[in-house]
Order: structure tokens, then C-alpha cells, then sequence
């Protein structure tokens, strides 16, 4: 190789030359060449680069292979989306849920990413294949997939499968589906979820609605018999298939009707059509009272059956117009009773008047013309109010003629409706046309509406002041004066009953809670006082009773106060000074002597500041948590945790009736208690006096109530609480009570503890209907609920 600087050629020195000037000859190589080349080879090398970036792809992993190595990585994954998306307005960040055969992963976009996705319509629902690409973030082996170039991401959206109701089953989780039926209503079981009812000639489905955001513009008005074609994913709650949708715009509102019952003859109904639909169109025949709500019977000249309307829809129906020889329409679930067919429609829209009964006139009779062929039949009477008290569903009066006397029956609705109760009072001359129907074999006068009572004029009663010791049972349905001193107070469910004592004899004074109410100044008659009293002689299991009709009817005389409600314990449950020794002996003596009121302001204290020394004191727990609930035969025990120690909180059964949140004390929750330290073997507790002393400050993670079905709720609902609707078909008791219910989806035991006995409402006989908040439980393979109090059990 020549040197440096010389030709290639000769050899000799040519310097900075190109050419040798000694042969002619090219000398050292150019080095503009090398910068050209060196050029050309770098811009060849990006292209090769540029090519294999293009060419190459992010890697594509299954959920499943995931692994906390792999933090901070790009990469791919792709599946179906399992959950309706969620954004978070305050945040900005878009929320969903992608799952492939092994498993399930969160991803997430921020701000700018999810605001991107949003306004180009790139936000998946529920059920679509969904390919996204971004960045993997591992915390405490959680992974969260971060979207970074919302371009990555692709939607393939799944074609919805168009099914009848009554196809969709639990098969079909995930899958996108088409269903058109009739809105039977929306409810809204806590803030920010909605449901709606959906049915078909096949069946009915919950559906699940989408929040309420920027599509607030798409939102439809959803009212019972809107016609409604939806778009969702099957998705599962408690094990029951649901449709979740998760745009507006997958609502869509359909012209015309959705039949949800097909016709039927009455005459083709069968035991085999218990369960379906049907809709059928007659004539009304006959009608029935109930306790809680009506029975039509309907024929169409193929056959006969019974239409059953409960309480809640008559509120909203002529019922005047329901009569016989009215044409109606009527749509609803066939169902069994006793071997007799029924429809039971569900909503007000199901029942259709078609023509309104013939004006027919109502026959005047005297009373002592009635007898039990007139059962079923409407009749006008006029006579003298003798008498009248309240009962639990209404009023029951004497009406007296001169020819004999009669039972006035008003429910509380009618009672409720006329135009000026007050002048229904004993002494008022009524003219009344109603029902005649039967009850305990004392023939009865029940108007169907307010229309059917009017005051037409006033006698002057004698009402005899008479001893107690001469009240015997051929008394009752007589108004009386009497006067005596109140021995004893005991509160039940409904009202106050106090022993009176003249000397001669003793009787029961019963003031329903709207008479405690209206009396002046809300104060009642307590222990010690002297009262004056006119009412109606009633008898209750062998016992003599007095029901004052009104407030006006008592003049008290001596001690009164609304503490004497407080103060005196009902006989299940012992009061605050025994309380201890009877929570765990479950004695069942008489009350003891009441324990000193609390003070008002008693002091605040932690748990572990409690001591011995502080037994009998009042006392206030600021924040305390429930750890543990204890039920016994007078009530309910809590074990309560602060950050200092633990403490029992009593509650006897008849504060637990009066506390409005008893239904969130459970564990998890924070209360605020004030209330009596007692100490029993060496444990200290705390027993308030009232349900003012116990408030829930936080609740704990379990759900908020729920009204549901009966054939809704399965074994993976243990522990939830919810609100029932049924009819009682059979019950047992033994101390404590069992009810069997049933509300045309399924059947349900009720369970009610011997503790709750005294507070029940009366008669829940068979055919009565019942709304039911309780916890479900499963006690020896069987599904039940169980209500924490009486107050839980309320009769429509």
C-alpha cells in the first residue's frame, strides 16, 4: 500500500494533489466520496429501519399470562368486554372490563385518552370484542392495562342475537341480545342504578339502564305499556339472567303495542296455564270483599273466573264501576288458590273498563228485614250511630233503626275520604248504602265508597254511666261512661292500653295511636291518674275493653305525660334496671321498678374509659363500631369496638321497634349511643332508654334494601336484606310464628321470633296481604326471611 500523500501510481509525493503531476496519474482518493457515501449509507440504514418498525407488531397476551415482571411493558390484548364501561366525571377517567378465556383485566383511560375515545364513539359496551394496546401497570400483582394512543384501540362490535324474553337464560352471559316487550315499570333501588321491567308473551326481565350522562338527551320517557325495543349483554345477579344496556340509544321506542298476554276464553283456561299470561274479556258477574283487596268473578259465556285485585290497584281504580254487569278487559298471570283459577293483574293498565255497570236502584230496608240471603247485595239503611271506635283497617259502628241494629263498616279509606268525618260520631243519623256481608256471624253494612255515607240528621243519645264491676260481655257494642284511676300502661304496636280501676272492678282502656295523637298537647293518662271516659264496650280474647272513638271522648285528671310511654315496659321485655340479668336469664316476671331516666346531656366517654364504677351512670359513645349481633328472646345484643376496647349494646325489643335505622345496625356500621352502664358477671353494657339513643353515623358496605320478587331470591342472596310483597297461604306457631307466603313468582317462609310476637299487626291469617322487610337466611337447607321487628310486617 503506497504512503500517505504519494501517487499510487509512481510513488512520488504529490501533497493535496489529485492528479500526480510527475505521470498523470489519479492520486489519493477523494474524500467528498467518503462524506457521499457515508451519507447514502446512513439513509439506507434508517429505511431498513423504518421498514422492519412497520412491519414489526406489539406482542399479543392472554389475560392469564400476565405476571408482575412484566410492569411497564407495551403490549396487547384482546377478549370481550365484561362490564358496562364507567366514567368518572370528576376524574376524567374512562373505566371498563376486558375478559379472554383466561381471565379478567381492568383498563383504563385518563383525561385526554378518555375524552378522545369519547367524543370519536370508540367506547365499547358490554359484549363487544375489544383489541387494545397500551401500557401494563403491576401493583401488589393487580394489573391495570393504561391506554396511551386511543387510536389503538379497535371495536369490533358484537351482533345483537334477537330473542324472545323468555329465551334469554344464564347460557347467554355475555351475549349481546335484541329483546322488544312492554315497560311494566321503573324502579331505582339506590342513587345512580335504575331498573326497568320488561315483558313479553313469554316472560319478564329485569333491565338494567345506563347512567345518566352526556346521553341524557337520548333518554326516553319510560311509562308502564310504552312500547320498547333494547339492545344489551346478558348479564347474571344472584344467578337470574338480567340485560345490561349500556348507551341510551339502544332504547328504542316503538310505535303501536307490545302484547305481553295473548286472548283466551275463560272457558279454555287450565290448570296448565298457571304461571302465564293471559288476557281475557267478560262481563263482572259477582264481587267479593277481601281484607286486602277485591275478587271479581268474570265470564265471557265459555266459563267463569276470578279476577284478583289487591289493595295497592284498587287505590287507583273506579272501584264503583267494578260492579256487576260492568264489561272489562283484564290482563295478568293465571294462577291457582284453593283449585279455583285466577288473574291477577299487576298493573292499573291491566284492567280495562270497557262499559261501566247499569244503573240499577238501591233498595231501602230496614234493618230488621236483613238477614243472610241479602250476603252480597247493596242496600240503603237509615238509622241512629250508636256507636263507633276504630280497629286496624277502618271504623265499626251500631246503627240503630227502631227495628234492630246493624254492624257500619268503614274501611279506612272510605272513612278517610268523606267529606267531613267529624260528623260521623255516635248520635249522627246516617243514611248509608253499602254491601251486606258477614263477620264473626253478625251481619255487617259496608259502603264501597264515601258516597255511600251521609248525615242526614242528630238524636240525642243516653250514653249510661256505669261501674266497672257491672260491665259484664252481653255489654259489648254498648257506649258507656266510666271513670276510674290508671293502674298500669302498657304500649303495644298500635297504640296504649291502660288498666283502669274503680274499685268495683277493673277493665282495659284501649287508645289506638290516633286517638294518643290527637289528645291536647300529645300527653297521655299515666300511672296514678284519674280519668273520665266514654266509649264503646268491646271484648278481646275474654277481655273486657273500653274504646273511646276520639281524644274528646277521655278527661284526665292527675299525672300525664308522654314519658309514660317510656317509663312503663311492656310485659316481653323487662325495663332498663332489670335489664342485665334478664338478657341473660330470659326471665319472664313482671317488670321491675324502671331505672332513673338518663340525663339529656350525658358525658362523652370511650369504651375503655368504662369501668365497674360507672354502672348506673349515663353515659354517650361518640363513634363506636358494630364487630357482632346477638339476638335473644327480648331483643338484640351488639358487641360495639373503638379504638379503646368493646362493650355489649342491649337493646330491648320494644326500643328496637322505634329505631328508624334499625335496618343498617349490622356489622360494619359507626352509631353514636347513649344510654345506662350496667355490668353483668363482670361484662359491662349498655342499655339506652328509647331509640333516641341509638344513630347510625356510618352504614357498612352491605347493600342499600331492595324490593324484589319472591322467586327472585336464591341461596347467594343470604344475608341481603329485602322488601317482599305476598299473601299469606299458611302459617304455624308455636310461641314463635311461621308464615308462608306467596306472590304468584314463588313462595317464601317468613320467621318471626317469639320477641317480635307482641309487636305484629293482628290477624295474618291466610289471604291476607303482607309487605315484608328481612334479612334472607338459610336455617337447615330451608330459604327463609327473617324480619328484625314488628314494624317490619305491615299489612296493604
Amino acid at each position: 500500500m503506497p504512503a500517505p500523500g504519494t501517487c499510487r501510481a509512481c510513488g512520488r509525493f504529490v501533497g493535496p494533489e489529485t492528479r500526480c503531476p510527475y505521470c498523470g496519474m489519479g492520486g489519493r482518493m477523494a474524500l467528498g466520496a467518503l462524506r457521499w457515501a457515508s451519507l447514502a449509507l446512513a439513509i439506507a440504514g434508517v429505511a431498513v429501519l423504518l421498514f422492519l418498525a412497520g412491519n414489526s407488531r406489539v406482542p399479543v397476551l392472554r389475560i392469564g399470562d400476565l405476571a408482575p415482571t412484566m410492569n411497564w411493558a407495551y403490549l396487547r390484548v384482546e377478549g370481550t368486554v365484561s362490564r358496562q364501561p364507567t366514567f368518572d366525571a370528576e376524574s376524567g377517567a374512562l373505566k371498563l372490563w376486558i375478559r379472554d378465556e383466561t381471565g379478567e383485566l381492568l383498563v383504563m383511560a385518563y383525561q385526554s385518552e378518555a375524552e378522545a375515545l369519547r367524543s370519536t364513539g370508540q367506547v365499547p359496551v358490554m359484549g363487544d370484542r375489544l383489541a387494545v394496546e397500551g401500557t401494563l401497570r403491576v401493583r401488589e400483582e393487580f394489573c391495570t392495562l393504561v391506554i396511551s394512543l386511543p387510536n389503538d384501540v379497535k371495536i369490533n362490535a358484537a351482533e345483537a342475537l334477537p330473542l324472545a324474553i323468555g329465551e334469554v337464560e344464564a347460557g347467554l352471559a355475555g351475549q349481546k341480545v335484541r329483546l322488544r316487550g312492554a315497560v311494566r315499570g321503573v324502579r331505582s333501588p339506590y342513587d345512580g342504578l335504575q331498573i326497568l321491567s320488561l315483558r313479553d308473551e313469554t316472560a319478564a326481565i329485569d333491565v338494567v339502564l345506563p347512567g345518566v350522562g352526556d346521553s341524557a338527551a337520548f333518554l326516553p320517557r319510560l311509562v308502564p305499556g310504552q312500547a320498547l325495543e333494547i339492545t344489551g349483554a346478558v348479564d347474571l345477579y344472584g344467578g337470574t339472567p338480567q340485560v345490561s344496556v349500556g348507551r341510551w340509544t339502544d332504547l328504542l321506542l316503538l310505535e303501536g303495542e307490545v302484547t305481553i298476554a295473548p286472548k283466551r276464553r275463560v272457558g279454555d283456561l287450565a290448570a296448565g296455564d298457571v304461571g302465564r299470561w293471559a288476557r281475557v274479556r267478560g262481563t263482572v258477574a259477582g264481587t267479593q270483599d277481601l281484607t286486602a283487596g277485591l275478587k271479581l268473578a268474570l265470564e265471557d259465556g265459555t266459563g267463569q273466573v276470578t279476577i284478583l285485585l289487591w289493595d295497592d290497584l284498587l287505590a287507583s281504580l273506579p272501584v264503583q264501576e267494578l260492579d256487576r254487569g260492568a264489561t272489562l278487559e283484564v290482563q295478568g298471570q293465571v294462577a291457582e288458590y284453593r283449585g279455583e283459577l285466577e288473574i291477577v293483574p299487576e298493573l292499573v293498565s291491566d284492567v280495562l273498563l270497557l262499559l261501566p255497570p247499569a244503573p240499577r236502584e238501591v233498595p231501602s230496608r230496614t234493618v230488621g228485614e236483613l238477614s243472610a240471603g241479602d250476603l252480597g247485595t247493596v242496600v240503603r239503611v237509615e238509622g241512629v250511630l250508636l256507636s263507633l271506635r276504630p280497629f286496624s283497617a277502618g271504623r265499626k259502628g251500631l246503627l240503630d233503626d227502631g227495628t234492630g241494629t246493624v254492624t257500619l263498616l268503614l274501611w279506612q279509606d272510605v272513612y278517610d275520604a268523606l267529606p267531613d268525618p267529624d260528623n260521623v260520631q255516635p248520635g249522627a243519623r246516617l243514611r248509608v248504602e253499602g254491601e251486606v256481608a258477614e263477620y264473626g256471624g253478625a251481619l255487617e253494612v259496608v259502603p264501597i265508597a264515601p258516597a255511600g255515607v251521609a248525615v242526614v240528621g242528630r238524636a240525642t243519645l243516653q250514653v249510661p254511666e256505669m261501674a266497672l264491676g257491672q260491665i259484664q260481655a252481653e255489654d259489648a257494642g254498648q257506649t258507656v261512661q266510666v271513670a276510674g284511676q290508671v293502674t298500669a300502661a302498657t304500649p303495644f304496636s298500635r297504640g296504649l292500653k291502660l288498666t283502669l280501676d274503680d274499685g268495683s272492678g277493673t277493665i282495659t282502656l284501649l287508645l289506638w295511636q290516633e286517638v294518643l295523637d290527637a289528645l291536647a298537647g300529645g300527653e297521655v293518662p299515666a300511672p296514678g291518674a284519674s280519668v273520665t271516659v266514654r266509649g264503646e264496650i268491646a271484648e278481646y280474647e275474654g277481655d273486657l275493653e273500653i274504646i273511646p272513638a276520639s281524644a274528646g271522648a277521655l278527661q284526665v285528671e292527675g299525672p300525664a305525660a308522654t314519658a309514660a310511654l317510656d317509663a312503663t315496659s311492656p310485659p316481653s321485655a323487662p325495663t332498663i334496671a332489670s335489664a342485665t340479668t334478664a338478657a341473660h336469664t330470659e326471665a319472664t316476671a313482671g317488670p321491675a321498678t324502671p331505672a332513673p331516666a338518663a340525663p339529656s346531656l350525658a358525658p362523652l366517654r370511650t369504651i375503655g374509659s368504662l369501668g365497674s364504677a360507672d354502672a348506673g351512670s349515663a353515659v354517650t359513645l361518640d363513634r363506636a363500631g358494630i364487630a357482632e349481633v346477638i339476638y335473644f328472646s327480648k331483643g338484640v345484643q351488639y358487641r360495639l369496638t373503638d379504638a379503646t376496647g368493646s362493650i355489649v349494646l342491649l337493646l330491648w325489643q320494644n326500643v328496637l321497634e322505634e329505631v328508624p335505622q334499625r335496618l343498617d345496625l349490622y356489622p360494619g356500621s359507626q352509631v353514636r349511643v347513649s344510654g345506662q352502664v350496667q355490668e353483668y358477671q363482670g361484662h359491662l353494657e349498655i342499655v339506652p332508654r328509647d331509640a333516641g339513643g341509638v344513630s347510625v353515623l356510618a352504614r357498612g358496605d352491605r347493600p342499600p334494601v331492595e324490593e324484589r320478587s319472591l322467586g327472585s331470591i336464591t341461596p347467594s342472596d343470604e344475608g341481603r336484606v329485602f322488601a317482599v310483597t305476598g299473601t299469606v297461604i299458611r302459617s304455624e306457631s308455636r310461641g314463635w310464628l311461621h308464615l308462608w307466603i306467596s306472590d304468584g313468582t314463588g313462595e317464601m317462609l317468613i320467621y318471626l321470633p317469639e320477641r317480635l310476637i307482641p309487636y305484629l299487626p293482628p290477624g295474618l291469617d291466610p289471604g291476607v296481604r303482607l309487605v315484608i322487610t328481612g334479612e334472607v337466611d338459610i336455617y337447615q337447607g330451608v330459604l327463609e326471611m327473617v324480619p328484625q321487628s314488628g314494624s317490619d310486617v305491615v299489612r296493604r
